[in-house]
């Protein structure tokens, strides 16, 4: 992959956290208050978001550096499926809030750069 194409997922997976992390932070406050509508939908499009934006930063891990575990990341999302499918909300909430939204929070910072160290080499 060249310098404008990993540009481009990143810029793109730095947004994506955005709205993931917001997403994340609507199901916490809706278990909280116990509004459990579209549970399924959230639970699903959390997954699947949390899963490419780990992808992304493996993929770019030769231009940020970092080591990611993925041990301890796989770890967290086999909780996440565990509580889900035994409806143990409190523990979801729990996962969510405490252990994924800062590994997304990490993601943004990484994504943040190694967007400026592509665009800086584009220079």
């Amino acid at each position: 992959m060249n310098n404008y194409e990993s540009l481009e997922i990143a810029i793109e997976a730095h947004e994506y956290c955005e709205k993931l992390y917001s997403g994340m932070g609507s199901l916490v406050n809706n278990i909280n208050d116990r509004n459990l509508d579209d549970l399924e939908v959230y639970f699903k499009n959390i997954l699947s978001g949390f899963n490419w934006v780990m992808e992304v930063i493996i993929l770019l891990r030769d231009l940020h550096k970092e080591n990611i575990d993925l041990a301890i990341t796989q770890k967290k999302i086999s909780e996440y499926n565990e509580a889900y499918n035994n409806l143990d909300l409190l523990l979801l909430s729990d996962i969510i809030e405490y252990e994924m939204m800062p590994e997304v929070e990490m993601a943004y910072n990484l994504l943040s750069e190694t967007i400026m160290r592509l665009q800086n080499t584009k220079q």
